[in-house]
């Protein structure tokens, strides 16, 4: 079946063409399409893929590895971040011709970068353990641009928009801070996280109802937020992306990359066991699990239209004592899930 036939199939799985030649560290669709998706990788580089064509539109270079990478309002716009520090916001439509301009800096590397449309703010998490945010209007070389700066105890491993007013931050310290971007003083809350090993990430639910935590220890958890006074109202943790053998023994797998259903509310966890796995966190159950992908799943992506597209990347990620002879390529696959696969069941 030729990629035009497979990708008309409502019910088809595709992989992208010219995908990263390193470790994949981010993808992200565009907010009013489902045609498009930006990534970010160790091999330097940021690009653009059209899913519908299954073609890599146009790509740009940071002088390090990209860690992160995010569109702005304007979607001919991006923003794309990693181990020098530097901010690059970039007019994705110019390629080549543009010149990258630098916004910000961070003493260290930055791991995360969020757009939020509601504030126009850019929000970037750093190891040197901040979160700058930056208004996108302001490209100077000399930090200007920098409207806030947000402290942490520990670097910053994730982030994620909670609501249109909120910002949730997960550090090394298996901190938990959530702050309102309307002031950023100080933050609304503080407190250790119900995991105890290394987060991997974390997501806020579409509502700003609560948010879930995956750690590198097979492990997630689901906080709840009460709506009126901001505090937790529950939460649970779970175990996930574990592997049973047949001595009884398990094998742990670290929870890479969670991802919101806009619609459905229902989540996605990629582990590096290669298999992704469909919660739905008001029932507290696993409603679906694709079947085994060839490398461990790094990152995740929903569109955000009707089109339940996701988006899937690949890549080895050295969990191995030892690594393989061969070392598996990176790869992005697009998938359509149908509903029965991502809808909550009464």
């Amino acid at each position: 079946m030729s990629d035009n036939e497979n990708e008309q199939d409502g019910r088809a799985e595709f992989e992208l063409k010219s995908p990263p030649t390193d470790g994949i560290t981010h993808i992200e669709f565009a907010e009013r399409s489902s045609k498009v998706l930006l990534v970010s990788s160790w091999d330097f580089s940021v690009g653009l893929y059209n899913v519908e064509k299954n073609s890599r539109l146009l790509h740009y270079r940071h002088e390090c590895p990209v860690l992160s990478c995010c569109f702005l309002a304007d979607e001919r716009y991006c923003c794309s971040a990693g181990s020098d520090g530097h901010i690059i916001v970039k007019n994705i439509q110019a390629n080549q011709r543009d010149p990258l301009s630098v916004i910000g800096n961070h003493r260290m590397a930055v791991k995360s970068l969020k757009y939020n449309k509601h504030h126009n703010l850019i929000l970037s998490g750093s190891w040197d353990t901040t979160v700058n945010a930056y208004d996108p209007r302001m490209k100077n070389l000399d930090d200007t641009a920098r409207v806030s700066q947000m402290s942490h105890n520990g670097k910053i491993f994730s982030m994620d928009l909670l609501g249109d007013d909120k910002l949730i931050v997960a550090t090394s310290l298996q901190e938990i801070f959530i702050w309102d971007l309307r002031n950023m003083k100080k933050p609304n809350q503080q407190r250790k996280s119900t995991l105890q090993n290394q987060i991997r990430a974390v997501s806020g639910f579409p509502n700003g109802e609560g948010f879930v935590t995956a750690s590198a220890e097979g492990r997630a958890s689901v906080d709840f937020i009460q709506k009126d006074s901001g505090e937790l109202t529950s939460k649970y943790a779970f175990k996930c992306h574990r592997e049973k053998h047949a001595d009884k023994t398990e094998t742990v797998h670290p929870v890479n990359c969670l991802a919101f259903h806009e619609k459905y509310k229902t989540f996605v966890t990629g582990g590096s066991d290669g298999y992704i796995n469909i919660w739905d966190p008001y029932a507290k159950k696993r409603i679906y699990q694709l079947n085994r992908y060839p490398v461990g799943i790094v990152d995740v992506a929903f569109s955000n239209d009707s089109k339940n597209l996701l988006a899937v990347a690949c890549s080895y990620n050295y969990e191995l004592e030892e690594d393989p002879v061969e070392v598996p390529t990176d790869r992005i696959y697009i998938k359509r899930l149908s509903d029965h696969e991502i809808k909550p069941t009464k």
